[in-house]
């Protein structure tokens, strides 16, 4: 007589905490790996890449860093850098909080750098590139600033859109925008060069009506875009 057929067993119900244990540690391991290249410390990185080789019983995926290794200090270097423009932008607002009250400067923070921003109507008049003795004393406070940090200077010269008038006085100086935007930009420059600061570092541009700040279309949209904007550029940048 043939023996019962017994019945099979059911899959456990347990099983899926298997693959979660897996997972888990996967995850833990990732999170570790990130940690860790956060930090500027090969030695320790090292040893924890030692530590996982023994756990895992071989050789794991993770590339080890000698001292040459980039990425920790990349990141080092981005942070330290980022810091160090942070307190040199509070830094700005704090030495000019009494032409930025008065709406005369404007300091701010994008991908060059600090930029600081002299209005034209109160440091330029309209159609010049020469300035007065309130324009020179919030150099001079710049230059305090310039001269504690060793980034590139660039002075950026801007226009609105309304174009100099062929045959005018003002053209005979200043054919263009072009040209007044410029020498806008190279008297802050030459000034800056004779404050002190290393020739080396400074570098000028004329962007004329090219780059408004804000539309052209009103009297203070104009008079906003006739500017000279002063840059302390990020590390590194030119």
């Amino acid at each position: 007589m043939a023996k019962p057929k017994e019945p099979e067993k059911e899959p456990s119900a347990e099983r899926w905490l298997l693959s979660y244990a897996d997972f888990i540690t996967l995850l833990l391991v990732f999170f570790i790996i990130m940690y860790s290249m956060s930090k500027v410390n090969v030695t320790k990185f090292n040893q924890m890449v030692t530590v996982l080789e023994k756990t895992f019983g071989g050789q794991s995926s993770v590339i080890k860093l000698d001292n040459a290794g980039l990425l920790p200090q990349q990141i080092t270097r981005s942070g330290e850098a980022r810091r160090k423009q942070r307190q040199l932008y509070v830094k700005t607002v704090e030495q000019l909080q009494k032409e930025i009250s008065a709406k005369e400067v404007r300091v701010k923070e994008d991908e060059r750098g600090i930029v600081i921003s002299l209005a034209s109507d109160f440091f330029f008049g309209s159609g010049k590139a020469d300035f007065g003795d309130s324009t020179e004393a919030v150099l001079r406070k710049l230059y305090g600033i310039f001269s504690a940090t060793p980034n590139n200077i660039r002075v950026e010269g801007h226009t609105d859109d309304i174009p100099i008038v062929l045959g005018s006085s003002l053209a005979q100086r200043f054919p263009s925008n072009w040209e007044l935007s410029s020498q806008r930009s190279v008297n802050v420059l030459k000034l800056l060069e004779k404050l002190g600061i290393d020739r080396k570092r400074l570098s000028a541009i004329a962007y004329a009506d090219t780059r408004p700040a804000k539309p052209n279309d009103t009297y203070e949209g104009r008079a906003y875009n006739r500017r000279v904007e002063i840059v302390i550029l990020t590390e590194g940048g030119q």
